[in-house]
């Protein structure tokens, strides 16, 4: 323990700014980037029947295989900033939405469902002039 504890001494003032700023910026941007991607989606988003995954696998496979990469790296990253600073739970969801994921869809479905998030999600639309999701509360 005390070999940790000199070690995080030993770690310059500068690096500790640095990685105060980046969480900062992290849990910024991410705070902004949700209800822009939320009115980038398709009305029939949560009403639509889900999609095999291996449909986008044929259709675009190097998309699809790099898309997942990035959504397994942002669910590790985002359990690792479940116990450091920054947006934990909403790296995990980004990451999962971009997997294709079997349970994915049903997850989504039900986490936007919930009245609050959903009447959340429809005033971010109705407020960017957005056409208002299909099968969620308005």
């Amino acid at each position: 323990m005390t070999h940790l504890l000199d070690t995080l001494q030993a770690v310059p003032a500068a690096v500790w700014v640095g990685l105060s700023m980046a969480s900062i910026a992290m849990s910024i941007a991410g705070v902004a980037a949700v209800p822009w991607l939320v009115c980038r989606m398709p009305p029939d988003w949560f009403s639509r029947p889900p999609q095999p995954w291996t449909d986008s696998l044929r259709a675009e496979p190097v998309a699809t295989v790099v898309r997942n990469a990035l959504g397994l790296a942002l669910v590790l990253i985002g359990i690792a900033l479940l116990f450091l600073p920054g947006q934990g739970l909403l790296t995990i969801v980004l990451g999962v939405v971009l997997t294709d994921l079997p349970l994915r869809d049903r997850g989504l479905r039900w986490l936007a469902t919930r009245p609050g998030l959903a009447a959340t999600m429809q005033g971010w639309r109705r407020k960017a002039g957005v056409e208002p999701f299909s099968g969620l509360a308005r």
